[in-house]
């Protein structure tokens, strides 16, 4: 497809290019749908803790956040949203998980969670994520 033809998609991502779904990324080939179904992103603040997964290979963990809030704020491309969500981890960081020291730090055996800022499709942003205890492949 040549530059004449081509639509911006996701400031500066050609429609058919990718865009993230639930499976991972995907090819988007019908811009009707895009233009008939808009998509929108949003932003929630979560507390996320290190969960005990199960005992194969010796014991594994992963990480689970609990919403604590939406924010008021929308986005219309991907890119705004992360971009806007960075931002916000950094005083997050900076007001609510650095004055706590070690309890901030789930990777540390003294940790107990951090505040996460998480984005996505408005969809996406469930109470928990992940919604159930990952398998042991």
């Amino acid at each position: 497809m040549n530059d004449k033809t081509k639509q911006e998609w996701l400031d500066g991502m050609s429609i058919d290019e990718v865009f993230t779904n639930d499976d991972g990324f995907v090819p988007v080939s019908d811009q009707k749908l895009l233009k008939t179904s808009p998509l929108t992103f949003k932003a929630g603040l979560y507390k996320t803790y290190r969960v005990f997964g199960g005992r194969e290979e010796g014991g594994w963990w992963y990480n689970r956040s609990q919403r604590i809030q939406i924010y008021n704020k929308e986005f219309k491309t991907l890119t705004g949203a992360r971009a806007w969500s960075l931002d916000e981890q950094v005083r997050v960081d900076k007001e609510m998980n650095e004055p706590r020291g070690y309890e901030a730090d789930i990777y540390s055996v003294l940790g107990e969670y951090k505040f996460t800022v998480e984005w996505g499709k408005p969809e996406e942003l469930t109470e928990f994520i992940p919604l159930e205890v990952p398998f042991y492949h």
